[in-house]
C-alpha cells in the first residue's frame, strides 16, 4: 500500500472517529443541560 493511501485511510479513520466522540459530547451535553429537550 502506497505511503499516502495509507495516510489518508488513517486520516478518514480518525476524522470518523473524532466526529463520533463531539456528536456523543454534544449530545450528553444537551441532555445533561437545564434547557435540553
Amino acid at each position: 500500500m502506497p505511503p499516502m493511501t495509507r495516510y489518508l485511510s488513517s486520516a478518514k479513520f480518525w476524522l470518523l472517529a473524532v466526529i463520533i466522540t463531539w456528536i456523543t459530547v454534544v449530545t450528553v451535553l444537551i441532555s445533561e443541560s437545564p434547557v435540553g429537550g
